[in-house]
């Protein structure tokens, strides 16, 4: 029994980090290394991870060191679509990235758009690799939605998203397709390098704002999938409409959307800045928001004021995030502040006088670490894995494969 209470242990390290070795499952179950040894020399019999030699040991001398590298089954689709940007790829058993397809969109005001567009994407990644649908297992999709009570989705960024998506993408398609919630977040825990933290927060600033945690390596949705929608906590009574259906949530101040708009509504009426209107019309919020930093460095007043209003808000949020979750380490992420260091610093520093002993915390809030390319493993990941990902009460069915854990562990 205990043997087999290890050999999950150790395939769930795997699954939370994808590349770990022998001293960091050893320390962070409290196992012997020889015991984890053993473990992951059946998994890699068995193909379930990989195994590569980085030079000497972690202390710098004797025999080279092995990372061990989870594994798939099988190439598989993913496709990331958070409003804005759609992106797809084709990710292989290493959990290597075969080919990948990113394009920035407008709006898409309908379910039957986004398949129509993800269809043609998908027949782009097959036509560069080769490969046929048949070839591939399925999907793992995610969507800037959240699963309500395990069924329901709910979004206030792409409304249309609903519980018949799952299977309407999957008949659209011809493919298998899996939600998989929170890869962000995942990706972000994955890619942080060293002991990872006992809780993670991932504040999230782009077409939605959100605040996702993580505890001891598992998913933290709340209940009801809801946990950390920061976005839609109401900062003033009677403002404008969210997406959610209330009002004056801090979406409407502070998503990407959300800024270029206000910008756009303001330069309509005429203030001075050297942002210009025609540019910003029908332009992604990505590309705006790029060029509103430029003018907020260029030093430009209206830019400076307007985004001074952003930044107290989500240092408030920050701090609200902080003094409920405590996390050790605080990611932040999203295009609206992503590459943007001195909008970071002026969000961290406003945040200070809201955090309750701001000064004797010893949560680490850094950039996020995890890239696109990270994000994208992750779902490849999440399609095979998701039973053990800790985010059964938030998936909308079971998974299409079994684990090749348990085809490992039949064989023991």
């Amino acid at each position: 029994m205990t043997e087999n209470i290890s050999n999950s242990a150790v395939f769930d390290v795997l699954l939370s980090r994808l590349r770990t070795n022998v001293r960091e499952v050893a320390q962070l179950l409290k196992i012997s290394p020889s015991t984890v040894t053993g473990i992951l020399s059946r998994l890699l019999k068995e193909g379930c991870v990989r195994r590569e030699f980085n030079g000497n040991d972690e202390r710098g001398r004797g025999r080279p060191a092995a990372t061990f590298i989870l594994r798939i089954d099988r190439p598989v689709a993913v496709c990331l679509f958070d409003g804005t940007q759609l992106t797809g790829a084709i990710v292989d058993s290493d959990l290597r990235l075969l080919t990948r397809d990113t394009r920035r969109v407008l709006r898409v005001e309908s379910a039957e758009q986004a398949r129509e567009l993800i269809t043609q994407q998908l027949e782009n990644l097959l036509e560069s690799t080769g490969m046929n649908r048949t070839d591939l297992p399925g999907m793992g999709l995610s969507v800037n939605a959240v699963p309500l009570e395990g069924r329901m989705l709910t979004s206030s960024v792409l409304p249309w998203a609903d519980e018949q998506m799952e299977g309407q993408f999957s008949e659209a398609l011809g493919l298998p397709v899996r939600l998989i919630p929170m890869s962000g977040l995942t990706a972000e825990y994955q890619a942080i390098p060293g002991p990872p933290p006992q809780s993670l927060v991932r504040f999230n600033v782009a077409d939605g704002v959100s605040a996702h945690g993580m505890v001891a390596g598992a998913l933290h949705p709340g209940s009801h999938g809801l946990g950390g929608e920061i976005g839609h906590v109401v900062q003033a009574a009677g403002g404008p409409l969210c997406g959610c259906g209330r009002r004056g949530c801090l979406e409407v101040y502070c998503s990407g959307p959300a800024i270029c708009g206000r910008v756009i509504d303001d330069l309509r009426h005429s203030v001075s800045s050297s942002l210009r209107q025609m540019e910003l019309v029908d332009t992604s919020p990505r590309l705006g928001i790029d060029a509103i930093h430029q003018a907020w460095l260029a030093g430009d007043s209206y830019a400076r004021a307007m985004m001074e209003d952003v930044f107290e808000r989500l240092g408030w949020a920050m701090g609200l995030v902080i003094n409920l979750m405590d996390p050790d380490h605080v990611a932040i992420s999203g295009y609206v502040l992503a590459d943007k260091p001195q909008w970071i610093e002026e969000v961290v520093r406003r945040s200070q006088r809201w955090i309750l002993h701001a000064a004797r915390r010893r949560s680490v809030i850094v950039p996020a670490r995890a890239t696109l390319e990270d994000e994208l493993v992750a779902l490849a990941c999440g399609f095979f894995y998701s039973r053990r990902w800790g985010v059964q009460n938030v998936r909308l069915s079971d998974s299409p494969h079994e684990l090749l854990y348990t085809r490992s562990q039949e064989n023991v």
